[in-house]
């Protein structure tokens, strides 16, 4: 009869004690450092503490034909988080920050070209009247590989997504003309 209730009492006593007797677990290894990566890639700014997680996942890229693409790879790596998975907001985000991070600076986006026909006139002579119309016969056409002025989707979901703050991440913005001298340029700092 005794030993039932101090069976109970034995079950339930690591349930009694305080919270602060119990240590937190922190995670360790890469689960830590693609939790880290998740933080430091939805924010716009980059303290030195996120170094050795962004050194890491930009690191990761293909590099054998039977290798994993190096968006499959970055993908695998954040989802190592279990707050990656935690609801459909933050797989949205995961998703977002795989195809988004490191491919949608200006210096990527710079790289994405059209070719397309642009028509040269040559400019009016110095001292001609400024009525004096340029002849068609003057003018020629060359094709020419312009930069796109659209910001692919996967760029747009990933500075525009719901679980990043407002302007804290700054896309970069399209100067200039499409079609000549048109270019993405990063975004001024704070």
């Amino acid at each position: 009869m005794m030993r039932k209730p101090l069976f109970l009492l034995a079950l339930l006593l690591p349930l009694a004690l305080p919270a602060r007797a119990q240590s937190p677990a922190l995670f360790t290894g890469l689960t830590r450092l693609a939790c880290e990566a998740l933080l430091c890639l939805s924010s716009g700014s980059r303290p030195a503490a996120c170094t050795p997680s962004l050194s890491y996942y930009f690191s990761l890229h293909k590099q054998f034909r039977t290798d994993l693409s190096t968006l499959t790879k970055r993908l695998n790596f954040l989802n190592l988080c279990p707050s990656a998975s935690a609801d459909t907001h933050m797989q949205s985000l995961t998703q977002a920050i795989a195809r988004g991070a490191g491919y949608c600076d200006a210096a990527s986006l710079n790289r994405n070209t059209y070719e397309t026909t642009i028509r040269v006139c040559p400019t009016r002579p110095r001292g001609s009247p400024w009525w004096r119309q340029v002849d068609e016969e003057e003018c020629s056409y060359q094709t020419v590989q312009a930069i796109d002025p659209h910001m692919p989707r996967h760029c747009s979901s990933y500075y525009q997504h719901g679980y990043i703050a407002p302007g804290d991440l700054k896309p970069p913005r399209y100067v200039g003309q499409p079609g000549h001298d048109g270019r993405w340029q990063a975004a001024p700092g704070p």
